[in-house]
């Protein structure tokens, strides 16, 4: 019987034997899978192994070629084109620019779903059990930069870093009103799921914290540009969020009285326009000197995506 080799990498240290190929045969059952390893139609090292054993970084995983072969003409995907523009990419990180009114993830049209392709026709791919995924979140409504992992080693460095506020954010915003000068915003937030509702997802906001669902939240927010509209005042504003709580910016827009326009979710003005409202996640900012290698800041340009809302906006 022929078998093929394929090694492990850094990604696939102490994963189990059935969870690895669980990965490579996405549509077999586990129990599929478990009669592979028992009928030594797949092997670790030349010998016969258990669905349990936990995989080192050095290890060859020896599966019967006839299974692969079926495996991979079920699974092939080869005219999928990446739908989205790419604004950098590491061996560890992946950064694109977000459409509006697209799921991050959620779905088989998500975002996240098609990342998971386009990393299956990755031909340098070092490891076996890795799946890529968000490292951070935007609403279906806003638009702009976003990362997703490419390895495990930028997924641990990148969610550290967010967690820790040494990665910064920034925010282009329309807002309804003349905010006249710089603003920090600190209040509590809370986000419990019964506040769901059909339409969308609101969430709860207070000066005080008035229980240990409510979690502090820090908005910086600087006046860019003021502007009329149809007799109305507007402002651009540029975020700078300290903590990354849901609706963060929306809410605490209306919240200080100054909800994003056209966001009727939270006391906007309902406008007719291809889009709900303008939030354009702008710009990503780095630690010097980090182990990725990224640059300092990475941006995505809002000018001409905000020139287009403005020009298309009108009142109900």
């Amino acid at each position: 019987m022929d078998f093929t080799d394929i090694k492990t990498g850094s990604d696939d240290y102490q994963r189990r034997l059935d969870k690895i190929l669980k990965k490579i045969f996405k549509n077999h059952s586990l129990s599929e899978i478990y009669s592979f390893i028992r009928k030594g139609l797949v092997k670790v090292n030349g010998k016969k192994s258990k669905p349990e054993y936990k995989t080192e970084s050095s290890d060859v995983l020896n599966i019967a070629s006839f299974l692969l072969e079926k495996n991979q003409n079920s699974e092939k995907n080869e005219n999928f084109i990446f739908p989205y523009k790419i604004i950098f990419q590491t061996p560890d990180l992946i950064f694109i620019e977000k459409p509006y009114d697209k799921k991050v993830h959620g779905d088989k049209s998500s975002i996240d779903s098609d990342i998971k392709k386009f990393f299956a026709l990755k031909k340098d791919s070092s490891s076996i059990s890795f799946t890529p995924g968000p490292l951070h979140r935007l609403d279906k409504k806003t638009t702009g930069i976003i990362t997703f992992s490419w390895s495990l080693n930028g997924a641990k460095w990148f969610s550290k870093n967010i967690s820790n506020h040494t990665i910064q954010k920034s925010y282009i915003a329309v807002i309804q009103g003349k905010l006249k000068s710089e603003e920090i915003w600190e209040d509590f937030i809370n986000q419990d799921e019964k506040l769901k509702t059909e339409r969308f997802y609101t969430v709860q906001i207070s000066k005080q914290k008035i229980s240990d669902k409510f979690k502090k939240t820090v908005t910086h927010v600087i006046p860019l540009e003021h502007k009329k509209v149809f007799s109305n005042d507007i402002t651009i504003v540029k975020f700078f969020i300290q903590t990354g709580r849901t609706h963060q910016i929306r809410c605490q827009s209306a919240f200080h009285g100054f909800p994003l326009l056209g966001d009727t979710a939270y006391g906007g003005k309902k406008i007719f326009s291809e889009r709900e409202f303008f939030l354009h996640a702008e710009k990503l900012i780095f630690p010097k000197d980090n182990p990725l290698n990224l640059p300092e800041e990475l941006s995505s340009s809002y000018k001409k995506p905000l020139s287009d809302f403005l020009s298309g906006v009108k009142f109900s």
